[in-house]
């Protein structure tokens, strides 16, 4: 998020504080944690970086290595956590459309009457 919409999009400490703990529930769970553990792609993209990780192990300085490897475990934990909050807003999403139907057929007319 560019820092002018986030200042446009300012929310108070208290319902991020709650969000933290919502975020961090959903993290906990036994099925956040097989998704995570058990999904191929996941593993591979895993594997790869660890094979890469130790092929470099000989001739990286120990102190860079486990800077690099401390990084890495944060940048999977930053993608993770706008993943959540990104299939919640397509979750509310959904359910806003969902419970207005006629607005996504306007807004099908109105989409097709532009592209002709």
């Amino acid at each position: 998020m560019n820092k002018e919409r986030e200042e446009h999009t300012m929310i108070d400490e208290k319902a991020l504080s709650i969000m933290a703990d919502i975020m961090d529930g959903v993290e906990q769970t036994d099925e956040w944690k097989d998704i995570q553990m058990g999904d191929p792609g996941i593993e591979a993209a895993e594997g790869r970086w660890s094979r890469a990780l130790e092929r470099a192990k000989t001739y990286l300085p120990r102190e860079l290595y486990n800077e690099l490897s401390d990084a890495n475990c944060g940048e999977v934990s930053a993608y993770s956590d706008v993943a959540i909050l990104y299939g919640m807003r397509v979750a509310a999403v959904i359910q806003a459309v969902v419970a207005n139907p006629a607005a996504m057929t306007r807004f099908w007319l109105e989409r097709q009457e532009a592209n002709r």
